[in-house]
């Protein structure tokens, strides 16, 4: 055909590519591309393979390597033991096998001379045979749950300040080193405060003093009159746990506690007693809330309790009279958020403190400058540390804000019972007063009754220091 250009044509369909063409290129696309995500998803899925294959292996290496330290501390432990009983039983001697204290080392416990051994009367006649020794008793293996114990108490305990408040001074160079013994596992730093400072044992004197002003006060009920200064000294505790020397303190019990909250007694423990600020005496007005997570019940129970006649305040004529007047000028001094906070707590409607038993309390850090502020005002008016402080405890914060499971099983000994304290002992409780450390039985029971909750306790205290107390 005339003026047809054939080369244009031929350019322009060469550029088109032809339909069967464009389908083959989509198909071909089509599987390229997924192949590609496949092979990059197989890759990635080999990678999370051997990161996993790699973790279980660093695991096992791991547990492995703890299992064969458990053991060889187990097997230190269970070699000393079986050194210490057998010298024991060779040289006449009562030896308490020793057994490893957590760290791989263990000591000897419990040695005590016998007087009628031979070996030690130079003039026995040599034909006369040897009495026959004591039996040892042997201790239990320790066991890996054991070890793991110590642990938790230790990471739990490690940075809470334990305050040893003693009432007896004439006790502290025999029983202060056994109290380190004790609780100085768990309790990197163990404070002592008494009446009269002793720089060589790193005991504090208190500045308040019982004595003198016009009457004398019981021994200790000044002491926490030291509290602002020690808790300046220790502003990265968590916490400060304050207790009285005769006090035993259960520590694995306590070790599930919340420790940013207050530990204190509730309001019906059998040690609180009311009185009120009026001169006639007399309990009027209610509980100003339930105490230590009550609910309803609990606060009914509380306003009777605190309503009965019977559970007043155990003082009489001019102790009393001082006590209130005291109280009523250390009110007058708080500062108007505390007033107001401890008026809701206590009684809003009336005008009454209360005592209760403080040998035993626990003070979070988040509460130490307001107890900094505190503790002068009711020192300073003379008032004695059952009624200053459960007062100031109510001030900074209402009971439902403590923690309701803390302190809550503390047994207390009255009368004739606390001439037998190992009979009422339980390791289920968190603490029990009193039972000081006071006399070679004394100390050897309450090592003796703490291992039941600790079995590790008894490898970890010296022998020499139990037979001298």
């Amino acid at each position: 055909m005339p003026g047809l250009n054939l080369t244009g044509l031929s350019r322009a369909s060469s550029r088109r590519p032809s339909a069967r063409r464009r389908k083959a290129g989509a198909r071909e696309g089509g599987v390229v591309l997924p192949v590609r995500a496949l092979v990059a998803l197989c890759v990635a899925c080999m990678v999370f393979v051997l990161l996993a294959v790699l973790a279980v292996l660093l695991w096992v290496v791991s547990l492995s390597w703890r299992h064969q330290q458990l053991a060889t501390t187990l097997a230190h432990s269970n070699a000393a033991a079986a050194a210490a009983a057998a010298a024991g039983a060779g040289s006449g001697l009562s030896a308490g096998a020793a057994v490893g204290d957590g760290g791989g080392g263990g000591r000897a416990m419990d040695i005590e001379m016998n007087p009628a051994d031979p070996m030690h009367h130079h003039a026995a006649p040599p034909a006369s045979p040897p009495p026959p020794t004591k039996s040892v008793r042997r201790r239990r293996k320790a066991k890996p749950t054991d070890l793991i114990n110590q642990q938790r108490w230790q990471q739990f305990y490690r940075n809470i300040v334990l305050i040893v408040n003693y009432k007896r001074p004439q006790q502290m160079a025999v029983t202060l080193d056994l109290l380190h013994s004790l609780y100085g596992a768990f309790f990197q730093r163990i404070l002592a405060v008494s009446e009269h400072g002793d720089a060589d044992l790193g005991v504090m004197e208190s500045p308040v003093k019982e004595t003198g002003q016009g009457h004398d006060l019981p021994p200790g009920s000044l002491h926490y009159s030291v509290l602002p200064k020690l808790l300046t000294w220790h502003p990265m505790a968590e916490g400060f746990l304050w207790m009285d020397d005769d006090t035993v303190l259960n520590y694995w019990s306590m070790s599930r506690d919340n420790k940013s909250r207050i530990w204190f007694l509730g309001p019906m423990h059998k040690s609180w007693r009311v009185a009120s600020l009026d001169p006639k005496g007399g309990v009027a007005g209610g509980w100003g809330g339930e105490g230590g997570g009550g609910g309803e019940r609990g606060e009914e129970a509380a306003v009777k309790y605190m309503e009965d006649a019977s559970e007043r305040i155990e003082e009489s004529g001019e102790a009393l009279q001082l006590l209130k007047q005291a109280v009523a000028q250390a009110l007058s001094h708080l500062p108007p958020a505390h007033l107001q906070q401890y008026q809701q707590s206590i009684a809003p409607k009336s005008n009454i403190f209360l005592r209760a038993a403080s040998d035993i309390f626990y003070i979070p850090q988040r509460h130490a400058p307001a107890m900094r502020v505190l503790v002068p005002i009711f020192a300073d008016h003379r008032i004695v540390a059952d009624v200053a402080i459960p007062m100031m405890l109510h001030a900074l914060e209402h009971p439902r804000e403590w923690d309701g499971h803390a302190l809550t099983d503390v047994i207390y000994l009255t009368g004739t019972d606390v001439n037998t304290p190992a009979k009422f002992y339980s390791p289920r409780v968190t603490a029990m007063h009193p039972w000081g450390l006071s006399a070679h039985h004394h100390g050897s029971h309450i090592i003796k009754a703490m291992s039941q909750g600790d079995p590790l306790l008894e490898s970890t205290i010296d022998g020499e220091r139990v037979g001298n107390l």
